[in-house]
């Protein structure tokens, strides 16, 4: 027997995380042109990484799938993306101190 409810939910959950993906490539847009914030990269790695784990949890739940193991390069990889957010979080801060200095 289908569970309308649940599937409703999972669909709200689904179009919540591509509404979140959609408003994090929007700030990304603005934040190419304006480079004001220096924690910006922070917000695009994190609320685009929000924005997929919402798409992937109401996918794995609507397929029926229970039984997730993710491996140790997957712990990895979010590792060196982690990474990667600070580097570029350092790298703007320490443009925009540039820019102030100069002023």
């Amino acid at each position: 027997m289908i569970d309308w409810v649940m599937i409703g939910f999972y669909t709200v959950m689904l179009l919540l995380g591509v509404w979140q993906l959609y408003r994090v490539y929007g700030f990304y847009k603005w934040d190419k042109k304006a480079k004001i914030l220096p924690t910006a990269p922070a917000v695009i790695f994190y609320g685009g990484y929000f924005g997929v784990v919402l798409i992937l949890t109401s996918i794995t739940f609507m397929t029926g799938i229970t039984n997730i193991k993710f491996g140790h390069t997957f712990y990895v990889i979010v590792g060196i993306l982690l990474m990667l957010a600070a580097l570029a979080i350092f790298r703007r801060g320490r443009k925009n101190v540039k820019e102030i200095e100069k002023r």
